[in-house]
Order: structure tokens, then C-alpha cells, then sequence
């Protein structure tokens, strides 16, 4: 599984992100509901790196607000992604 598409399936199930900077490319992202811990993945990906340290507050913790934003974008984005899809796969037969 590519590691957008990882991201976005545990960021749907979450309210809350904690980031850990491990080193210049690698973040540890931990996804929490309710306040209880769900699951954790490595981050690489330099454009969802930028993104999450935007939406970060202080002590990198993104809050349900900015988690909603989050999802709404990724939303959008894959809508988009099946679009162009569904247009190629269309043009191609």
C-alpha cells in the first residue's frame, strides 16, 4: 500500500495526530480517537511532511479541527485521483 493512501486510511478513523521529528525526512506520526491510541506509521513523503507541520501546533500535536481539514483535503484529492481514472481508463478502451 502506498504510503498517501496508508496515511489517509488511518487518518479517517482518528481525531487527533501526535508527530515526532526522528531525523530530516522521517517523522512518527501517531493517530489517537477519543482520546485513546489507534495506530502509528512513519511519514517520508516530503509534500505530507510540509503539510502536517503547517497544521501542527505547538508540541507537533495537529487537533480535531486541523484533523478535519486533513481529511476534507484527502477527500478531495482522491476524488480527483478516481476522476482522473475513470478518464483514463474511459480514453484507453
Amino acid at each position: 500500500m502506498n504510503e498517501l493512501d496508508c496515511f489517509y486510511e488511518k487518518l479517517y478513523a482518528c481525531d487527533f495526530i501526535a508527530l515526532t521529528p526522528i531525523n530530516e525526512g522521517l517523522f512518527y506520526c501517531r493517530f489517537y480517537s477519543k482520546g485513546l491510541y489507534l495506530d502509528r506509521m512513519f511519514i517520508t513523503d516530503l509534500s505530507l511532511q510540509e503539510e502536517l507541520i503547517l497544521l501542527s501546533e505547538e508540541d507537533e500535536i495537529i487537533n480535531e479541527e486541523n484533523v478535519s481539514r486533513l481529511k476534507d483535503k484527502f477527500v478531495a484529492f482522491s476524488r480527483s485521483k478516481d476522476e482522473e481514472g475513470t478518464l483514463e481508463t474511459a480514453g484507453g478502451e
